[in-house]
C-alpha cells in the first residue's frame, strides 16, 4: 500500500509536492534539542530551533503532516476559539486588543515564511468571510464595528457583496477578514524543513521513530533525554514534544 491510499484520498493529498522519504532512526544522534512530532507546532519549532544555529532532531512516527497538520481546511485566521465578547468580558478591551494583536503575529510569520523561502505548492489566496445563514444585516455590522475596536481588519458584508462571490440562497451576510488567507496546509507543512534562512552552521533532521520509542520525553528538565529503539538513540540536550 502506498502513502497515498495509508493516508486517505483527497485534493490536499493529490496536489501536494513531492518530499523526500525519511528513513527511520537506525544510528545514534547527538543533537541539542530533540522534537517529537512531524505537525505545524513541530515542524515549526524544529525550523526556529535551527535559524538560532542548534543542532535539531525531529522525530515523527509516520510521514510529516500525516494528520491534522495537513488535512485541515487551510484558513490562516487571526482570533481565538472563544468568542471575542467573552474574552472582553474576560480580560478587559485592553487586554483583548494585546492579545488580538499577538494572533495578528501568527499571520505575519506564516505569510513570512511564504514569501521568504518561496514555498512551492502553497498558493496563498487572500480574505475569509464568516458567512452568516440568517438575514441579520446589522447583527454582521455590529459585530463587524466590535472586531475594529479591538484592532481587527474586518468589514461587513451586504447579502448582495456575499452572493455576487457565493451564489448560495442559504447565505445572507458575511464579516470579512481581509488580512486572513487560505493556504494549502500540507504543502506548507511539508515546505518548513526547506527553508533557505537556516544558519550555515545549523543542522536539523529529520527521522521516522520506531513505533516502540516513547512519544514524549520523560523528563522535560533532564540535560540528557534519550529515546531507545531497535539500538538506536536520541540524546539531545533539551526535548520538545510537538503531539
Amino acid at each position: 500500500m502506498n502513502d497515498t491510499e495509508a493516508h486517505g484520498a483527497g485534493w490536499y493529498e493529490a496536489t501536494r509536492v513531492a518530499s523526500p522519504e525519511r528513513p527511520k532512526l537506525a544510528f545514534d544522534l547527538d543533537v541539542d534539542v530533540c522534537v517529537v512530532g512531524g505537525g505545524l507546532a513541530g515542524l515549526t519549532a524544529a525550523r526556529e530551533v535551527a535559524l538560532r544555529g542548534w543542532s535539531v532532531a525531529l522525530l515523527e512516527g509516520n510521514r510529516c503532516a500525516w494528520a491534522a497538520s495537513g488535512r485541515n481546511t487551510g484558513f490562516v485566521l487571526p482570533g481565538f476559539g472563544a468568542h471575542i465578547d467573552g474574552i472582553v468580558e474576560r480580560v478587559g478591551l485592553d487586554h483583548t486588543r494585546q492579545l488580538w494583536a499577538l494572533s495578528e503575529q501568527g499571520l505575519d510569520y506564516v505569510r513570512k515564511t511564504i514569501a521568504d523561502n518561496d514555498l512551492p505548492g502553497v498558493d496563498p489566496q487572500p480574505g475569509w468571510l464568516h458567512v452568516s445563514k440568517t438575514d441579520n444585516a446589522a447583527e454582521q455590522v455590529s459585530y463587524a464595528e466590535r472586531m475594529r475596536w479591538i484592532g481587527a481588519d474586518v468589514e461587513a458584508w451586504t447579502k448582495a457583496q456575499v452572493r455576487e462571490v457565493l451564489p448560495n440562497p442559504q447565505y445572507f451576510g458575511a464579516v470579512h477578514y481581509r488580512n486572513a488567507f487560505h493556504i494549502h496546509p500540507l504543502n506548507y507543512a511539508l515546505g518548513l524543513p526547506r527553508s533557505r534562512k537556516r544558519p550555515a552552521c545549523a543542522s536539523s533532521r529529520i527521522r521516522r521513530r520506531s513505533p516502540s520509542m516513547p512519544a514524549a520525553c520523560a523528563s522535560a528538565s533532564a540535560r540528557r533525554a534519550r529515546w531507545c529503539g531497535q539500538g538506536t538513540s536520541c540524546s539531545p540536550a533539551m526535548c520538545i514534544s510537538a503531539r
